[in-house]
């Protein structure tokens, strides 16, 4: 993540907040976000949103596949 940030010229505060949202969800990310700066809140809010949206839609793609293969 460190390096994806890199590039786009990211700040790096970004990457345990996107870390977070992707790990632990909404309850965690805006904590994080408090630690760097309260101002991203709402971001943060959305990017946990996302997160647990699409990886809700991953893992229902995923149990398709699954039930696809078996016989």
């Amino acid at each position: 993540m460190i390096i994806v940030s890199y590039y786009p010229r990211i700040h790096m505060a970004w990457v345990p907040i996107a870390s977070m949202a992707n790990l632990c969800g909404i309850s965690t990310a805006p904590a994080v976000t408090a630690a760097f700066e309260k101002q991203w809140m709402p971001h943060a809010i959305v990017l946990a949103i996302l997160s647990v949206v699409s990886g809700t839609a991953w893992g229902l793609f995923t149990t398709f596949l699954f039930g696809l293969l078996q016989p």
